[in-house]
């Protein structure tokens, strides 16, 4: 009987510890989704950050602007956008190759232009939605970025990929005819985020490069 009555006392007691204290995650680089509350969060020094924004705006935007009459300094993505590309990108991947961990992905982001707008729409129906919007309809030829996931391959090099198409985890995009030269027909699974956050089945990579520029959107909430 006694040992019954500490028996179940251990047991509450156990409950009410894993309650109280619940177990986290590894922080270790061998998990996907993974828990960083025990990890400091990533800082930059303020007098920095104020050196490369300037000598952004000083060198390369100035010259940009030698040549076209204004061009956009920053870009701004919602973190739901951002938290939606890692977490498809890092879900997909467990779900191709259990193998493969975090440490071996990572996101690299290009420098890119919005296209010609007479081409928003056909061919490229993603930006459609930006021909309703004042501030989108002057995105035509502006400064921005496109993130797009990339994997770590055994010759230590971090390639492009697409996290829905398990071909590419090995050979990347560049050397696959179907992502270097493709098709106007082409279709790519992928998850696409545009102004409407309409469904990923439009014909592009796994990759996201609609945040709002800045020019022409508001500049007041800048900090640098």
């Amino acid at each position: 009987m006694l040992s019954t009555i500490l028996l179940i006392g251990t047991l509450i007691a156990f409950g009410v510890y894993i309650y109280k204290f619940p177990p986290k995650s590894s922080s270790s680089n061998n998990h996907i989704c993974m828990d960083y509350s025990n990890e400091q969060m990533s800082e930059l020094n303020v007098n920095l950050v104020h050196t490369m924004v300037n000598g952004y705006r000083d060198k390369q935007l100035r010259y940009i602007q030698n040549t076209m009459t204004k061009d956009a300094h920053s870009i701004w993505f919602d973190f739901e956008t951002i938290k939606k590309l890692i977490y498809h990108t890092e879900m997909n991947v467990k779900k191709n190759n259990n193998s493969i961990t975090s440490k071996h992905l990572g996101l690299r982001i290009y420098y890119a232009n919005y296209p010609e707008q007479s081409t928003w729409g056909n061919p490229y129906t993603d930006l459609s939605d930006f021909l309703n919007d004042p501030i989108t309809q002057q995105y035509s030829h502006l400064h921005t970025l496109v993130a797009i996931p990339t994997i770590k391959r055994k010759n230590g090099i971090n390639a492009d990929f697409n996290p829905t198409d398990v071909q590419t985890y090995t050979t990347g995009l560049k050397n696959l005819e179907y992502y270097s030269n493709p098709a106007p027909s082409n279709v790519i699974p992928g998850m696409t985020v545009t102004k409407s956050s309409r469904a990923s089945s439009n014909p592009s990579t796994g990759a996201q490069n609609h945040g709002s520029l800045i020019p022409p959107a508001n500049d007041t909430g800048e900090g640098f």
